[in-house]
């Protein structure tokens, strides 16, 4: 489980090139994964927490190696 949606323990993501961003990540074989976008506060995550609408975004580790989401 990477963060179990702590926010806390959130996947930080880089700009690239606005408005694009992006992570890598190392994941073992053959796990499912669900995830989504959030803005935060750095300083406190928990406040003015906006998540990205719709159904989560899905991936297996062994079919993939770049996933994307949208805001």
């Amino acid at each position: 489980q990477l963060g179990g949606w702590d926010l806390t323990k959130a996947v930080k993501i880089s700009p690239t090139q606005y408005p694009q961003w992006s992570a890598s990540l190392e994941l073992p074989s053959d796990l499912n994964v669900e995830w989504k976008c959030v803005k935060r506060n750095e300083t406190n995550p928990t406040a003015n927490v906006e998540w990205q609408s719709g159904a989560n975004n899905q991936f297996n580790s062994n079919d993939t190696q770049t996933t994307n989401g949208s805001f």
